[in-house]
Protein backbone atom coordinates (compact mmCIF):
# COMPACT_ATOMS: atom_id res chain seq x y z
CA UNK A 1 0.00 0.00 0.00
CA UNK A 2 3.08 2.13 0.99
CA UNK A 3 4.71 1.79 -2.48
CA UNK A 4 1.65 2.21 -4.26
CA UNK A 5 1.18 5.77 -2.50
CA UNK A 6 5.15 6.58 -2.81
CA UNK A 7 4.38 5.76 -6.95
CA UNK A 8 1.42 7.72 -7.04
CA UNK A 9 3.05 10.79 -5.10
CA UNK A 10 5.80 10.39 -7.52
CA UNK A 11 3.84 10.20 -10.49
CA UNK A 12 2.25 13.06 -9.26
CA UNK A 13 5.37 14.89 -8.85
CA UNK A 14 6.51 14.02 -12.25
CA UNK A 15 3.38 15.38 -13.96
CA UNK A 16 3.81 18.58 -12.27
CA UNK A 17 7.12 19.03 -13.16
CA UNK A 18 6.62 18.33 -16.76
CA UNK A 19 3.52 20.33 -16.85
CA UNK A 20 5.69 23.50 -15.09
CA UNK A 21 8.42 22.29 -17.74
CA UNK A 22 5.77 22.91 -20.43
CA UNK A 23 4.72 26.48 -19.09
CA UNK A 24 8.10 27.40 -18.61
CA UNK A 25 8.80 26.44 -22.03
CA UNK A 26 5.35 28.21 -23.22
CA UNK A 27 6.13 31.44 -21.57
CA UNK A 28 9.86 31.36 -22.75
CA UNK A 29 8.82 30.79 -26.58
CA UNK A 30 6.47 33.84 -26.00
CA UNK A 31 9.21 36.01 -23.89
CA UNK A 32 11.50 35.29 -27.05
CA UNK A 33 8.61 36.19 -29.99
CA UNK A 34 7.48 39.43 -28.16
CA UNK A 35 11.63 40.02 -27.91
CA UNK A 36 11.66 39.65 -31.48
CA UNK A 37 8.78 41.67 -31.89
CA UNK A 38 10.46 44.75 -30.12
CA UNK A 39 13.34 44.16 -32.25
CA UNK A 40 11.58 44.23 -35.59
CA UNK A 41 9.93 47.18 -34.29
CA UNK A 42 13.13 49.37 -33.13
CA UNK A 43 14.64 48.36 -36.61
CA UNK A 44 11.28 49.50 -38.42
CA UNK A 45 11.47 52.71 -36.55
CA UNK A 46 15.47 52.84 -37.32
CA UNK A 47 15.04 52.31 -40.50
CA UNK A 48 12.13 54.88 -40.50
CA UNK A 49 13.89 57.56 -38.85
CA UNK A 50 16.91 57.01 -41.28
CA UNK A 51 14.68 57.68 -44.27
CA UNK A 52 13.04 61.21 -42.90
CA UNK A 53 16.45 62.08 -42.08
CA UNK A 54 17.66 61.69 -45.90
CA UNK A 55 14.59 62.66 -47.14
CA UNK A 56 15.09 65.88 -44.91
CA UNK A 57 18.89 66.38 -45.37
CA UNK A 58 18.92 66.21 -49.45
CA UNK A 59 16.59 69.02 -50.34
CA UNK A 60 17.76 71.68 -47.64
CA UNK A 61 21.13 70.79 -48.96
CA UNK A 62 20.11 72.06 -51.95
CA UNK A 63 18.37 75.37 -50.36
CA UNK A 64 21.42 76.09 -48.52
CA UNK A 65 24.50 75.59 -50.73
CA UNK A 66 22.41 77.58 -53.84
CA UNK A 67 22.25 80.76 -51.52
CA UNK A 68 25.61 80.38 -50.18
CA UNK A 69 26.34 80.43 -54.15
CA UNK A 70 24.14 83.14 -54.31
CA UNK A 71 25.47 85.21 -51.66
CA UNK A 72 28.74 85.19 -53.25
CA UNK A 73 27.51 86.83 -56.36
CA UNK A 74 27.43 90.59 -57.00
CA UNK A 75 24.07 91.74 -54.91
CA UNK A 76 22.23 94.94 -54.22
CA UNK A 77 22.22 95.40 -50.24
CA UNK A 78 18.25 94.73 -50.44
CA UNK A 79 19.09 91.37 -52.25
CA UNK A 80 21.86 90.43 -50.16
CA UNK A 81 19.13 90.81 -47.29
CA UNK A 82 16.75 88.71 -49.01
CA UNK A 83 19.13 85.92 -50.07
CA UNK A 84 20.29 85.76 -46.66
CA UNK A 85 16.94 85.72 -44.78
CA UNK A 86 16.64 82.62 -47.14
CA UNK A 87 19.62 81.38 -45.97
CA UNK A 88 19.16 81.65 -42.47
CA UNK A 89 15.54 80.38 -42.37
CA UNK A 90 16.53 77.21 -44.12
CA UNK A 91 19.36 76.66 -41.40
CA UNK A 92 16.34 76.83 -39.00
CA UNK A 93 14.35 74.67 -40.01
CA UNK A 94 17.35 72.50 -40.61
CA UNK A 95 17.77 73.25 -37.06
CA UNK A 96 14.55 72.53 -35.73
CA UNK A 97 14.21 69.20 -37.11
CA UNK A 98 17.47 67.88 -36.50
CA UNK A 99 17.24 67.58 -32.51
CA UNK A 100 14.67 65.27 -32.94
CA UNK A 101 16.14 63.21 -35.79
CA UNK A 102 18.99 62.75 -34.08
CA UNK A 103 17.47 61.93 -30.76
CA UNK A 104 15.43 59.63 -32.15
CA UNK A 105 18.14 57.87 -34.21
CA UNK A 106 20.29 57.88 -30.84
CA UNK A 107 17.64 55.81 -28.77
CA UNK A 108 16.14 54.02 -31.75
CA UNK A 109 19.65 51.73 -31.97
CA UNK A 110 22.43 50.55 -29.62
CA UNK A 111 24.37 53.33 -28.17
CA UNK A 112 28.61 52.10 -29.17
CA UNK A 113 30.92 54.41 -29.81
CA UNK A 114 32.30 54.47 -33.15
CA UNK A 115 36.13 55.35 -32.94
CA UNK A 116 38.29 56.27 -35.96
CA UNK A 117 41.22 58.96 -36.78
CA UNK A 118 39.60 62.70 -37.17
CA UNK A 119 41.67 66.37 -37.27
CA UNK A 120 40.61 68.23 -34.25
CA UNK A 121 40.99 71.04 -35.43
CA UNK A 122 39.48 70.74 -38.74
CA UNK A 123 36.08 69.32 -36.88
CA UNK A 124 36.05 72.08 -34.52
CA UNK A 125 36.35 74.48 -37.42
CA UNK A 126 33.69 72.56 -39.64
CA UNK A 127 30.90 72.76 -36.50
CA UNK A 128 31.26 76.56 -35.89
CA UNK A 129 31.02 77.28 -39.90
CA UNK A 130 27.81 75.65 -40.29
CA UNK A 131 26.49 77.80 -37.49
CA UNK A 132 27.65 81.12 -38.82
CA UNK A 133 24.24 82.44 -41.29
CA UNK A 134 22.74 82.19 -37.92
CA UNK A 135 24.96 84.24 -35.43
CA UNK A 136 25.67 87.03 -38.74
CA UNK A 137 21.63 87.75 -39.07
CA UNK A 138 22.12 88.21 -35.41
CA UNK A 139 24.75 90.61 -35.37
CA UNK A 140 26.85 87.81 -33.13
CA UNK A 141 30.58 87.64 -33.30
CA UNK A 142 31.58 84.31 -33.62
CA UNK A 143 34.96 83.12 -32.37
CA UNK A 144 36.67 79.95 -33.07
CA UNK A 145 39.82 79.27 -30.50
CA UNK A 146 41.60 75.90 -30.87
CA UNK A 147 45.13 75.76 -28.32
CA UNK A 148 48.50 75.09 -30.40
CA UNK A 149 48.38 72.18 -27.77
CA UNK A 150 46.01 69.82 -28.69
CA UNK A 151 47.30 66.79 -30.87
CA UNK A 152 46.48 67.44 -34.95
CA UNK A 153 44.65 63.78 -35.22
CA UNK A 154 43.23 62.00 -32.73
CA UNK A 155 40.92 58.94 -32.42
CA UNK A 156 37.71 58.68 -30.94
CA UNK A 157 33.76 59.01 -32.08
CA UNK A 158 33.92 62.16 -34.20
CA UNK A 159 30.24 62.06 -35.25
CA UNK A 160 28.96 61.53 -31.15
CA UNK A 161 31.62 64.53 -30.87
CA UNK A 162 30.55 66.56 -33.77
CA UNK A 163 26.96 66.44 -32.24
CA UNK A 164 27.44 67.38 -29.02
CA UNK A 165 29.22 70.32 -30.06
CA UNK A 166 27.18 71.56 -32.54
CA UNK A 167 24.11 70.91 -29.87
CA UNK A 168 25.69 73.28 -27.44
CA UNK A 169 26.75 76.42 -30.36
CA UNK A 170 23.64 76.03 -31.73
CA UNK A 171 21.98 76.68 -28.01
CA UNK A 172 24.42 79.25 -27.37
CA UNK A 173 24.11 81.43 -30.32
CA UNK A 174 19.74 80.76 -29.80
CA UNK A 175 19.85 82.14 -26.43
CA UNK A 176 22.34 85.38 -27.16
CA UNK A 177 21.05 88.87 -28.57
CA UNK A 178 24.41 90.65 -28.62
CA UNK A 179 27.71 90.01 -28.08
CA UNK A 180 29.66 86.98 -29.12
CA UNK A 181 30.07 82.93 -28.71
CA UNK A 182 33.57 81.77 -28.22
CA UNK A 183 34.15 78.18 -28.45
CA UNK A 184 37.43 77.42 -26.82
CA UNK A 185 39.51 74.01 -26.75
CA UNK A 186 42.42 72.84 -25.04
CA UNK A 187 43.77 69.56 -24.21
CA UNK A 188 46.48 67.49 -21.37
CA UNK A 189 49.43 66.46 -22.68
CA UNK A 190 48.85 62.91 -24.34
CA UNK A 191 50.94 60.70 -23.13
CA UNK A 192 50.56 56.36 -23.44
CA UNK A 193 46.49 56.58 -22.31
CA UNK A 194 45.65 59.28 -24.74
CA UNK A 195 44.58 62.50 -23.30
CA UNK A 196 41.59 64.47 -21.99
CA UNK A 197 40.08 67.42 -24.89
CA UNK A 198 38.38 70.01 -23.21
CA UNK A 199 35.97 72.31 -24.68
CA UNK A 200 33.73 74.92 -23.97
CA UNK A 201 31.09 77.54 -25.27
CA UNK A 202 31.15 80.26 -23.81
CA UNK A 203 28.26 83.19 -24.88
CA UNK A 204 26.97 86.36 -23.74
CA UNK A 205 23.77 85.63 -23.91
CA UNK A 206 20.81 86.00 -21.32
CA UNK A 207 22.00 83.58 -18.99
CA UNK A 208 20.01 80.24 -16.91
CA UNK A 209 18.77 81.02 -14.03
CA UNK A 210 20.62 79.21 -11.17
CA UNK A 211 16.66 76.86 -9.97
CA UNK A 212 16.53 75.95 -13.64
CA UNK A 213 20.14 74.40 -14.35
CA UNK A 214 19.07 71.05 -12.86
CA UNK A 215 16.53 70.38 -14.78
CA UNK A 216 17.79 72.03 -18.49
CA UNK A 217 19.51 67.93 -19.82
CA UNK A 218 15.93 66.68 -19.41
CA UNK A 219 13.77 65.28 -22.56
CA UNK A 220 11.52 68.14 -23.83
CA UNK A 221 12.72 70.86 -21.69
CA UNK A 222 11.91 74.37 -22.23
CA UNK A 223 11.85 77.88 -20.14
CA UNK A 224 9.09 79.00 -19.53
CA UNK A 225 6.84 81.64 -19.71
CA UNK A 226 7.25 84.55 -22.78
CA UNK A 227 10.90 82.96 -23.56
CA UNK A 228 9.75 79.86 -24.58
CA UNK A 229 7.49 81.34 -26.72
CA UNK A 230 10.42 83.79 -27.76
CA UNK A 231 13.26 81.28 -27.97
CA UNK A 232 11.64 77.80 -29.83
CA UNK A 233 12.49 74.77 -30.16
CA UNK A 234 11.37 71.25 -29.40
CA UNK A 235 13.75 70.89 -26.13
CA UNK A 236 16.25 67.83 -27.36
CA UNK A 237 18.80 69.42 -27.70
CA UNK A 238 20.95 69.36 -24.56
CA UNK A 239 18.87 66.39 -23.37
CA UNK A 240 21.04 65.04 -26.24
CA UNK A 241 23.88 66.27 -25.74
CA UNK A 242 23.71 64.71 -22.32
CA UNK A 243 23.35 61.25 -23.37
CA UNK A 244 26.03 61.86 -26.09
CA UNK A 245 29.02 63.26 -23.73
CA UNK A 246 28.29 60.59 -21.17
CA UNK A 247 28.29 57.81 -23.81
CA UNK A 248 31.84 59.41 -24.57
CA UNK A 249 32.87 58.62 -21.43
CA UNK A 250 33.07 62.25 -20.89
CA UNK A 251 31.34 65.03 -18.18
CA UNK A 252 29.48 68.02 -19.25
CA UNK A 253 29.36 71.23 -17.00
CA UNK A 254 27.30 74.50 -16.88
CA UNK A 255 28.41 77.90 -15.62
CA UNK A 256 25.76 80.56 -16.01
CA UNK A 257 24.82 83.89 -14.78
CA UNK A 258 21.10 85.73 -15.68
CA UNK A 259 21.42 88.31 -18.38
CA UNK A 260 25.39 87.85 -18.44
CA UNK A 261 25.92 84.56 -20.41
CA UNK A 262 26.85 80.93 -19.84
CA UNK A 263 29.65 78.26 -20.79
CA UNK A 264 28.88 74.52 -21.11
CA UNK A 265 32.25 72.70 -20.94
CA UNK A 266 32.71 69.29 -21.62
CA UNK A 267 35.41 67.11 -21.14
CA UNK A 268 36.40 63.65 -23.41
CA UNK A 269 38.99 61.26 -23.45
CA UNK A 270 40.85 60.43 -27.04
CA UNK A 271 43.59 59.18 -28.00
CA UNK A 272 46.78 60.80 -29.79
CA UNK A 273 46.93 59.50 -33.19
CA UNK A 274 50.00 60.79 -34.22
CA UNK A 275 51.16 63.51 -36.77
CA UNK A 276 50.63 64.16 -40.28
CA UNK A 277 53.47 66.00 -42.06
CA UNK A 278 51.24 69.18 -42.41
CA UNK A 279 53.59 70.61 -39.19
CA UNK A 280 55.91 70.95 -42.06
CA UNK A 281 54.43 73.38 -44.41
CA UNK A 282 54.39 75.75 -41.68
CA UNK A 283 57.72 76.30 -42.02
CA UNK A 284 57.37 78.30 -44.72
CA UNK A 285 55.80 81.50 -42.69
CA UNK A 286 58.02 80.99 -40.65
CA UNK A 287 60.20 84.18 -39.30
CA UNK A 288 57.21 86.48 -41.37
CA UNK A 289 55.08 89.07 -39.70
CA UNK A 290 51.25 90.13 -39.93
CA UNK A 291 49.50 93.16 -38.73
CA UNK A 292 46.41 93.20 -37.54
CA UNK A 293 43.56 95.57 -37.06
CA UNK A 294 40.87 93.91 -35.21
CA UNK A 295 38.75 95.56 -32.54
CA UNK A 296 37.55 92.24 -30.86
CA UNK A 297 40.08 91.29 -28.29
CA UNK A 298 39.02 87.68 -28.34
CA UNK A 299 38.65 87.46 -32.49
CA UNK A 300 42.25 89.32 -32.12
CA UNK A 301 43.60 86.19 -29.26
CA UNK A 302 42.11 83.59 -32.19
CA UNK A 303 43.87 84.60 -35.16
CA UNK A 304 46.96 85.51 -32.85
CA UNK A 305 46.77 82.02 -32.10
CA UNK A 306 47.05 80.42 -35.82
CA UNK A 307 49.48 82.77 -36.40
CA UNK A 308 51.75 81.11 -33.24
CA UNK A 309 50.89 77.61 -35.18
CA UNK A 310 52.53 79.17 -38.24
CA UNK A 311 55.54 80.61 -36.60
CA UNK A 312 54.58 83.97 -38.00
CA UNK A 313 55.28 86.85 -35.93
CA UNK A 314 52.24 89.33 -34.93
CA UNK A 315 51.07 92.52 -33.46
CA UNK A 316 46.92 93.54 -32.85
CA UNK A 317 45.89 97.18 -33.07
CA UNK A 318 42.17 97.80 -32.36
CA UNK A 319 41.69 100.45 -35.26
CA UNK A 320 43.14 101.42 -38.42
CA UNK A 321 43.91 104.92 -36.79
CA UNK A 322 46.08 102.89 -34.44
CA UNK A 323 47.69 100.95 -37.01
CA UNK A 324 48.53 103.62 -39.50
CA UNK A 325 50.29 105.31 -36.51
CA UNK A 326 52.59 101.77 -35.89
CA UNK A 327 53.23 101.70 -39.69
CA UNK A 328 54.72 105.57 -39.65
CA UNK A 329 56.64 104.44 -36.76
CA UNK A 330 58.35 101.81 -38.58
CA UNK A 331 56.46 98.53 -38.28
CA UNK A 332 57.56 96.20 -40.87
CA UNK A 333 54.91 93.35 -41.86
CA UNK A 334 54.58 91.25 -44.83
CA UNK A 335 50.85 91.30 -44.84
CA UNK A 336 48.18 93.54 -42.85
CA UNK A 337 44.90 91.41 -41.59
CA UNK A 338 42.15 94.11 -41.27
CA UNK A 339 38.81 92.77 -39.94
CA UNK A 340 35.00 94.56 -41.08
CA UNK A 341 34.50 94.61 -36.73
CA UNK A 342 30.98 92.79 -37.59
CA UNK A 343 30.11 95.57 -40.35
CA UNK A 344 31.49 98.56 -37.97
CA UNK A 345 34.51 99.41 -39.95
CA UNK A 346 34.60 101.48 -42.95
CA UNK A 347 36.40 99.24 -44.67
CA UNK A 348 37.26 101.35 -47.90
CA UNK A 349 38.24 104.05 -45.86
CA UNK A 350 41.10 102.25 -43.51
CA UNK A 351 42.43 100.11 -46.52
CA UNK A 352 43.37 103.87 -48.53
CA UNK A 353 44.87 104.72 -45.54
CA UNK A 354 46.85 101.78 -44.93
CA UNK A 355 47.90 101.65 -48.71
CA UNK A 356 49.04 105.29 -48.39
CA UNK A 357 51.26 104.80 -45.15
CA UNK A 358 52.32 101.22 -46.55
CA UNK A 359 51.69 100.95 -50.71
CA UNK A 360 52.99 97.75 -51.63
CA UNK A 361 52.01 95.76 -48.49
CA UNK A 362 49.35 92.67 -49.05
CA UNK A 363 46.35 93.84 -47.73
CA UNK A 364 43.94 90.44 -46.10
CA UNK A 365 39.76 91.81 -45.24
CA UNK A 366 38.49 89.51 -43.01
CA UNK A 367 34.16 90.28 -43.47
CA UNK A 368 31.25 87.72 -42.99
CA UNK A 369 29.91 85.84 -44.41
CA UNK A 370 27.24 87.76 -45.43
CA UNK A 371 29.16 90.39 -46.79
CA UNK A 372 27.84 93.04 -44.32
CA UNK A 373 31.08 95.15 -43.60
CA UNK A 374 32.21 95.02 -47.55
CA UNK A 375 31.48 98.26 -48.82
CA UNK A 376 28.94 98.27 -51.73
CA UNK A 377 29.75 97.95 -54.98
CA UNK A 378 33.48 98.04 -54.58
CA UNK A 379 36.15 95.79 -56.55
CA UNK A 380 38.92 94.05 -54.80
CA UNK A 381 40.89 96.81 -55.73
CA UNK A 382 41.06 98.17 -52.51
CA UNK A 383 42.44 94.48 -50.69
CA UNK A 384 44.39 91.77 -52.30
CA UNK A 385 42.60 89.15 -50.55
CA UNK A 386 39.22 88.75 -48.50
CA UNK A 387 38.88 86.19 -46.15
CA UNK A 388 35.36 84.81 -44.21
CA UNK A 389 35.01 84.79 -40.77
CA UNK A 390 35.87 82.80 -38.60
CA UNK A 391 38.92 82.28 -40.58
CA UNK A 392 39.46 78.67 -40.71
CA UNK A 393 43.40 77.61 -40.34
CA UNK A 394 43.86 76.08 -43.74
CA UNK A 395 42.43 79.29 -45.40
CA UNK A 396 44.19 81.18 -43.73
CA UNK A 397 47.52 79.41 -44.42
CA UNK A 398 46.89 79.25 -48.37
CA UNK A 399 46.23 83.13 -48.42
CA UNK A 400 49.41 83.86 -46.09
CA UNK A 401 51.60 81.64 -48.30
CA UNK A 402 49.78 83.06 -51.82
CA UNK A 403 50.41 86.71 -50.77
CA UNK A 404 54.03 86.60 -48.81
CA UNK A 405 55.64 83.42 -50.44
CA UNK A 406 54.04 83.49 -53.84
CA UNK A 407 52.65 80.07 -53.94
CA UNK A 408 49.47 78.42 -54.05
CA UNK A 409 48.02 75.04 -54.13
CA UNK A 410 48.40 73.60 -57.42
CA UNK A 411 44.63 72.62 -57.37
CA UNK A 412 44.39 73.01 -61.39
CA UNK A 413 45.88 69.95 -61.63
CA UNK A 414 44.11 67.64 -59.35
CA UNK A 415 41.52 65.64 -60.79
CA UNK A 416 38.37 64.74 -58.67
CA UNK A 417 35.82 62.34 -59.83
CA UNK A 418 31.74 63.23 -58.42
CA UNK A 419 29.22 60.56 -57.70
CA UNK A 420 26.01 61.76 -57.20
CA UNK A 421 22.62 61.09 -58.35
CA UNK A 422 20.54 64.46 -57.76
CA UNK A 423 20.81 67.06 -60.05
CA UNK A 424 20.74 69.92 -57.31
CA UNK A 425 23.86 68.42 -55.49
CA UNK A 426 25.57 67.37 -58.06
CA UNK A 427 25.38 70.87 -59.57
CA UNK A 428 25.85 72.17 -56.08
CA UNK A 429 29.29 70.71 -55.59
CA UNK A 430 30.61 70.36 -59.43
CA UNK A 431 30.45 74.05 -59.21
CA UNK A 432 32.10 74.75 -56.12
CA UNK A 433 34.88 72.64 -56.68
CA UNK A 434 35.47 73.84 -60.43
CA UNK A 435 35.41 77.49 -58.96
CA UNK A 436 38.42 76.55 -56.81
CA UNK A 437 40.15 75.58 -59.75
CA UNK A 438 39.70 71.65 -59.50
CA UNK A 439 38.88 69.63 -62.89
CA UNK A 440 35.54 67.75 -61.97
CA UNK A 441 33.99 64.71 -63.56
CA UNK A 442 30.65 63.68 -62.71
CA UNK A 443 28.79 60.41 -62.48
CA UNK A 444 24.71 59.83 -61.87
CA UNK A 445 25.10 56.16 -60.23
CA UNK A 446 27.37 54.06 -58.95
CA UNK A 447 27.97 51.89 -62.06
CA UNK A 448 28.64 54.70 -64.19
CA UNK A 449 31.55 56.08 -61.33
CA UNK A 450 32.90 52.78 -61.95
CA UNK A 451 33.30 52.74 -65.53
CA UNK A 452 34.94 56.26 -65.53
CA UNK A 453 37.32 55.02 -62.69
CA UNK A 454 37.96 51.94 -64.89
CA UNK A 455 38.31 53.84 -68.23
CA UNK A 456 39.55 57.24 -67.27
CA UNK A 457 43.20 58.48 -66.04
CA UNK A 458 43.78 58.17 -62.44
CA UNK A 459 42.24 60.27 -60.08
CA UNK A 460 43.23 62.34 -57.37
CA UNK A 461 40.10 62.32 -55.21
CA UNK A 462 36.57 60.35 -55.34
CA UNK A 463 33.19 62.09 -53.99
CA UNK A 464 31.08 59.37 -53.51
CA UNK A 465 27.47 59.81 -52.58
CA UNK A 466 25.84 56.34 -50.58
CA UNK A 467 22.14 56.27 -52.01
CA UNK A 468 22.68 56.20 -55.94
CA UNK A 469 20.77 53.93 -58.48
CA UNK A 470 21.86 51.15 -60.11
CA UNK A 471 24.81 50.98 -58.08
CA UNK A 472 25.11 52.20 -54.70
CA UNK A 473 27.83 54.10 -53.27
CA UNK A 474 28.76 51.30 -51.15
CA UNK A 475 29.39 48.97 -53.61
CA UNK A 476 30.54 51.47 -56.02
CA UNK A 477 33.55 51.57 -53.92
CA UNK A 478 34.01 47.87 -53.12
CA UNK A 479 34.54 47.43 -56.84
CA UNK A 480 36.82 50.57 -57.78
CA UNK A 481 39.12 49.35 -54.85
CA UNK A 482 39.83 46.18 -56.76
CA UNK A 483 41.03 48.40 -59.87
CA UNK A 484 44.70 49.02 -60.04
CA UNK A 485 43.94 52.93 -60.50
CA UNK A 486 41.45 53.00 -57.84
CA UNK A 487 43.39 51.25 -55.02
CA UNK A 488 45.13 53.96 -53.72
CA UNK A 489 42.84 57.21 -54.38
CA UNK A 490 40.99 58.56 -51.23
CA UNK A 491 37.18 57.76 -51.43
CA UNK A 492 34.90 60.50 -49.70
CA UNK A 493 31.08 59.75 -48.98
CA UNK A 494 28.45 62.27 -49.14
CA UNK A 495 25.85 61.45 -47.57
CA UNK A 496 21.97 62.54 -46.54
CA UNK A 497 21.49 60.00 -43.99
CA UNK A 498 22.54 59.89 -40.30
CA UNK A 499 26.25 59.57 -40.53
CA UNK A 500 26.80 56.90 -37.92
CA UNK A 501 24.21 54.60 -39.10
CA UNK A 502 27.27 53.76 -42.30
CA UNK A 503 29.97 54.57 -41.05
CA UNK A 504 30.64 50.87 -40.35
CA UNK A 505 30.02 49.93 -44.03
CA UNK A 506 31.69 53.20 -44.95
CA UNK A 507 34.90 52.42 -43.51
CA UNK A 508 34.58 48.47 -44.62
CA UNK A 509 34.29 49.34 -48.08
CA UNK A 510 37.30 51.04 -48.54
CA UNK A 511 36.00 55.22 -47.88
CA UNK A 512 38.72 56.85 -46.24
CA UNK A 513 36.04 59.44 -44.47
CA UNK A 514 32.39 61.26 -45.05
CA UNK A 515 30.77 64.70 -45.49
CA UNK A 516 27.04 65.01 -44.19
CA UNK A 517 24.85 66.84 -45.99
CA UNK A 518 23.77 69.65 -45.92
CA UNK A 519 27.08 70.31 -47.50
CA UNK A 520 29.08 73.75 -46.61
CA UNK A 521 31.14 75.04 -49.73
CA UNK A 522 34.19 76.05 -47.01
CA UNK A 523 34.12 72.61 -45.74
CA UNK A 524 34.07 71.33 -48.65
CA UNK A 525 36.68 72.90 -50.01
CA UNK A 526 38.47 72.05 -46.30
CA UNK A 527 38.08 68.90 -46.68
CA UNK A 528 39.62 67.73 -50.25
CA UNK A 529 42.51 70.09 -49.11
CA UNK A 530 43.13 67.74 -46.43
CA UNK A 531 42.94 64.85 -48.54
CA UNK A 532 44.88 66.07 -51.39
CA UNK A 533 47.89 67.66 -48.85
CA UNK A 534 48.15 64.51 -47.35
CA UNK A 535 48.42 63.32 -50.48
CA UNK A 536 51.41 65.38 -51.28
CA UNK A 537 53.15 65.51 -47.66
Amino acid sequence: METQTADLAAGHLASTHLAAAQIAAAQLAALEQLTAQMDEVRRLKQNFVMGLNHEIRTPINGIMGMMDLLLETPLSAEQREFASVVRVCAQDLFDLLRPSLDFSSFVAKSAELDPSEFDVTETIESVVCEQVPRAETKGIELICNVDEGVPTLALGDVLRFREALTQLLRNAIKFTESGEVEVLAYGTPPDANGFELTVSVRDTGIGIDPRNIDGIFESFHQIDGGLSRRYSGVGLGLALTQQLITLMRGRLSVESQPEVGSAFTFTIPLIAAGGTGKQAWHRQLDGRKALLIVPNRRTAHSLGNLLTQFRMGHTNHSSGAEAMRALAAGANPQVILLDDGGGRVDLESVSQGLKRVRPGTPLVWMIGSTGKGRPPNLSNASCDSELVKPVRRYTLYDALLSLTVGQTEPAARRRILLAEDNDIARRLVSKILRESGYLVDCAEDGRKALEIVRSSVAYDLVLMDLQMPNMNGIDATVEIRKLPVGSAVPIVALTAEEPSSRRTACRDAGMNGYLSKPIRSEELLTEVRRYLLADTA
